[in-house]
């Protein structure tokens, strides 16, 4: 045997990612290369669904919380609180997740919010990611739903494509979730606190790392290129050029209305009282002399 065979050999051999996704037990994948170590994302999803609606029998939970070491509160609200912190605290392994799900799992399907919502997934999530950074802004987009998790598209079956997702507040601990792909086309996810944050821009950072270079240009239209994201992205959120028709012509009869009628009188009562000189009149002459100033603005601007 070569050793070309050797080390063929040597590679653990996993079960399809459709095999994994209708069976009832959770399946782990490991790369050291990475750091990562992680469940499935289905079997997890729906573990985390369970523990969000409270599904758990009080045997159940009880059985979890002895696996994980943590002691029975009195309230069951509370039981939940440190199941999530303590999961939010370590990688997730399959154990857990079998304990949460307790041959319950079905399959959640995210194969359809991940490519079955767009025919190009992933351009749709740069534009998603665009539009909940505008969103996180007070721009309030809103115009996408299930786009962001197209993401995961991107990354190919070859054990090395992830995606990093790390969010992070300058007074809340800092964490780190992975999405890998493994060579079985199955998709696993695993969670890891991250130390020495501070650095960070406080915010949610989401990387792709892949393996394939995206080209720079493509004349297929089914290959993605990095020219082809730039218009769409250009396309998708356009320079603001222009400005409501109403208030400029509001702002405009203001000006008049201000310049004809009022302005005459604020000077005749001047002369007659140039002892007194009005918050209210103070206000208008900023008005009058800097309205040439916005109209100017509005030029450029065109």
């Amino acid at each position: 045997m070569s050793n070309a065979q050797k080390i063929i050999s040597m590679k653990p051999e996993y079960p399809s990612g459709e095999v994994i996704r209708k069976r009832m037990l959770s399946h782990g994948y490991c790369n050291p290369h990475l750091d990562f170590n992680g469940v499935d994302l289905e079997h997890y999803v729906f573990a985390m669904t369970r523990l969000k609606e409270q599904l758990l029998s009080n045997d159940e939970m009880n059985a979890l919380l002895k696996n994980l070491n943590l002691s029975t509160q009195s309230d069951k609200a509370k039981d939940y609180e440190q199941v999530y912190r303590h999961l939010s605290t370590t990688s997730p392994t399959t154990t857990v997740i079998d304990l949460i799900n307790n041959r319950r799992y079905s399959d959640p399907r995210l194969n359809i919010d991940i490519n079955g919502q767009n025919k190009s997934p992933r351009l749709q999530s740069v534009n998603e990611a665009i539009a909940n950074s505008l969103d996180a802004l007070g721009l309030e987009i809103g115009q996408f739903g299930k786009g962001i998790k197209q993401i995961i598209d991107w990354l190919e079956p070859n054990g090395e494509d992830h995606i990093t997702v790390i969010s992070h507040l300058h007074s809340e601990p800092t964490f780190q979730v992975t999405m890998l792909k493994g060579v079985n086309d199955q998709i696993y996810i695993d969670i890891k606190p991250l130390l020495n944050a501070h650095s960070l821009v406080s915010g949610t950072t989401i990387a792709v790392h892949a393996k394939a270079d995206l080209p720079l240009r493509s004349d297929s239209a089914g290959i993605l290129s990095q020219n082809r994201i730039i218009e769409a992205v250009h396309n998708r959120f356009p320079f603001i050029t222009d400005i409501p028709y109403t208030f400029f012509m509001y702002t405009l009869y203001l000006y008049f209305l201000y310049t004809f009628l009022f302005l005459p009188f604020r000077l005749q009562f001047q002369v007659t009282n140039p002892q007194c000189r009005l918050p209210t009149f103070l206000l208008a002459d900023f008005y009058l002399l800097s309205f040439p100033l916005y109209l100017y603005t509005l030029y450029l601007l065109h």
